[in-house]
């Protein structure tokens, strides 16, 4: 396993059957912006990581109310 930190995902290659073979990253540095911090890429700092699989993390925002589109009629 390989830990590292303040990087940013910019795409994924694979194989001819579509399989995921590597990550490419780019390593970020924090910067001021109009008094913000904020996350910058480093010039030149590209990589790659061979990977087989890629688990998602997704931002959980929490319980929604019924989506406008949806209907107890359909249900």
């Amino acid at each position: 396993m390989i830990r590292d930190w303040s990087t940013n995902t910019t795409h994924f290659s694979g194989d001819a059957e579509g399989n995921v073979r590597k990550l490419h990253g780019v390593r970020l540095d924090w910067v001021q912006d109009n008094g913000r911090p904020v996350m910058k890429p480093i010039a030149g700092s590209e990589f790659e990581l061979d990977c087989d699989l890629v688990p998602l993390a997704l931002w959980f925002l929490g319980r929604r109310a019924t989506p406008s589109w949806h209907s107890s009629a359909a249900s």
